[in-house]
């Protein structure tokens, strides 16, 4: 078994993919359709078209359907202090490349890597990623300019947001181009539809506008407590926990504003205040967030938030 790998458990038949191995013969598991890593036993988990031993297997390389572009590589590398990913930014385009990676947080951005990339080449980043630490870095915005020293056509320099998801990041592999290894790879030059939930409620206001698909409102009112969004919540420790509740908050908001939502609530608890510290934080600074604050004291405590979107 190893950090990628689709797994199956065996009492509930749910599936997921292997994030990480933890001490006391544990594994972390994303699973399908749940945006948060939980942790199994090994006897809990089997492979999923799991080879019987007397049936030989002939095993292929992940077909890579890319040709030209910018990609990012994350090569699996299995060392004594855990499991990490080696990061290759690959140039796979007729240009030269200038080009810097951040990561972004909620108020800061962090520089990851820099430097210069000659077509057709790559260029490998110092320090290993580590899975256990996945979210720390799975938001990144990568930027480049396209250079040339003879006549070229004019080409917009390239600002990318990119924001990765464990249960489908680790579904990723493929073989990458011009390294010529397996690889979870991204393209990240193509183009892509941004959905701006402003301009998705103002046309669902406009009279004009004819949308045929509605969008369905959010519950007015979400309780961020673990055992509400998660169905194996108990086999979760704090981090994960934590995660989970940050997700589940974001999603709902994302839902709220784009469905037009006037107010909604988020019962986080008081705990450690590191959820409610979180939450603000993301709400500060929200372009689409008139006013927050402490929700009903009598009712909540001080263990509630109100939201007012635009």
């Amino acid at each position: 078994m190893n950090i990628g790998d689709k797994v199956i458990l065996a009492n509930t038949k749910e599936k997921g993919i292997v994030i990480c191995f933890l001490k006391g013969d544990q594994v972390e598991v994303a699973l399908d359709g749940w945006n948060s890593k939980q942790v199994f036993t090994k006897n809990e988990l089997r492979l999923v078209d799991q080879p019987t031993e007397n049936k030989p297997v002939m095993t292929a390389k992940p077909k890579n359907d890319f040709e030209k572009g910018i990609f990012l590589a994350f090569v699996p590398n299995k060392m004594h202090s855990g499991d990490n990913l080696e990061l290759y930014v690959i140039n796979n385009t007729d240009w030269d490349l200038p080009f810097s990676i951040t990561i972004d947080k909620t108020r800061t951005k962090a520089g990851l890597m820099a430097g210069f990339i000659k077509s057709g080449g790559f260029q490998k980043h110092s320090e290993k990623l580590k899975i256990e630490n996945f979210d720390e870095w799975k938001t990144i915005s990568f930027s480049t300019l396209y250079f040339s020293e003879t006549n070229a056509e004019i080409v917009t320099p390239l600002f990318v947001q990119k924001k990765f998801y464990a249960d489908t990041f680790f579904q990723n592999k493929k073989i990458a181009p011009i390294l010529d290894i397996e690889a979870y790879l991204f393209q990240i030059d193509l183009k892509s539809i941004e959905i701006n939930a402003k301009e998705i409620q103002e046309k669902m206001l406009s009279q004009s506008a004819k949308i045929e698909i509605p969008i369905e409102k959010p519950p007015s009112e979400l309780d961020l407590h673990i055992e509400n969004i998660s169905k194996n919540h108990r086999q979760l420790g704090k981090a994960e926990i934590f995660a989970v509740q940050l997700d589940a908050f974001e999603k709902h908001l994302d839902k709220a504003i784009a469905s037009g939502c006037n107010e909604v609530l988020y019962i986080h608890g008081i705990g450690d205040w590191k959820l409610k510290k979180a939450i603000h934080e993301v709400l500060e600074f929200h372009q689409n967030v008139i006013d927050f604050g402490i929700a009903n004291e009598q009712k909540y405590g001080m263990g509630a938030t109100f939201v007012k979107i635009k």
